[in-house]
């Protein structure tokens, strides 16, 4: 009896393990381009994640709440127990930094880039995470392949994918943007919309 719950108990656990695979309709470019016009209208959205960051000299990894709202974004970065590293919160072209002891103020992008090591893509993020890319800017089309986009833009390489419907939208699960030696991850636990 006990080796047959042992053998149920691995069983579970093997099937908690497996990954989903990405939805196949989303390899479809027309479904892409209407798709991507749902996701531009809306307004306010906010995600939950774990937020991972490889660059040549460092590494990271962080939970991620992001709250997008009609003209600002706050980004919460904290620790998986919940204690928090810093707050970003950009309007325009303001940046508000809040640091872990909630002293908070005006940053510009050298000093942002002096804290992390890089210039972090902030302004494109917001689309980026959404699957879509920055309609202010240029961009290199890339390919739709087995069930992620890739894209360029602002010289960082795009690659969004695992895309799930939230609403009448499908939002990716997972987005990797690298440029040089600088890799940003985002895994999104749940879209809130």
């Amino acid at each position: 009896m006990i080796r047959y719950l042992l053998c149920v108990l691995m069983v579970m656990q093997l099937i908690a393990c497996a990954s989903l695979p990405p939805l196949d309709e989303t390899v479809n470019e027309g479904l892409v381009e209407r798709n991507r016009l749902k996701v531009l209208a809306i307004d306010e959205w906010s995600l939950v994640g774990r937020l991972a960051v490889r660059s040549e000299s460092d590494s990271w990894l962080t939970r991620l709440d992001w709250e997008h709202k009609d003209y600002f974004d706050t980004l919460l970065i904290s620790t998986s127990l919940g204690g928090v590293l810093a707050k970003l919160k950009f309007e325009g072209n303001v940046i508000y930094f809040t640091d872990s002891d909630d002293v908070t103020r005006i940053i510009n992008e050298d000093e942002l880039e002096a804290m992390l090591g890089y210039v972090p893509p902030i302004y494109q993020l917001k689309y980026w995470l959404r699957g879509v890319s920055d309609p202010s800017k240029a961009v290199i089309a890339g390919r739709v392949i087995d069930g992620y986009r890739e894209f360029m833009q602002q010289g960082w390489q795009v690659k969004v994918g695992r895309f799930t419907k939230v609403g009448s939208v499908l939002l990716p699960k997972k987005i990797t943007t690298i440029k040089g030696g600088v890799k940003v991850k985002v895994v999104v636990e749940e879209w809130i919309k």
